[in-house]
């Protein structure tokens, strides 16, 4: 397994849960409780993304060989966080409208 994998393959799952939960509070009107659950949603979305995104980065070395193919595989991977965030950006509100039909 080594010593990176386990917190990728067992933290991913851990990064879905944290990111989905943040966009079902507990109360579907503005109310403390909410404002709580998105703070400790929060928190934990930022320690899950910590403990996957850091093995990761610094396995790089590891599945490289040149400094070119660090540069490639980096890029790659910033490449494609833009593009998720944007599409992130996008399915979040969709979830809070289609949560919100589903409430009246």
């Amino acid at each position: 397994m080594g010593r990176r994998r386990p917190f990728l393959l067992f933290g991913t799952p851990l990064l879905v849960v944290a990111y989905v939960s943040l966009w079902f509070p507990p109360t579907p009107a503005e109310s403390p409780a909410n404002t709580a659950y998105l703070i400790c949603m929060y928190v934990f979305f930022g320690l899950v993304t910590a403990t996957v995104t850091t093995p990761y980065q610094a396995s790089i070395p590891e599945i490289t060989t040149t400094p070119r193919q660090r540069f490639q595989l980096t890029a790659a991977g910033g490449i494609f966080a833009i593009f998720g965030h944007i599409l992130a950006a996008f399915i979040g509100p969709l979830i809070v409208r289609s949560t919100l039909d589903g409430m009246s």
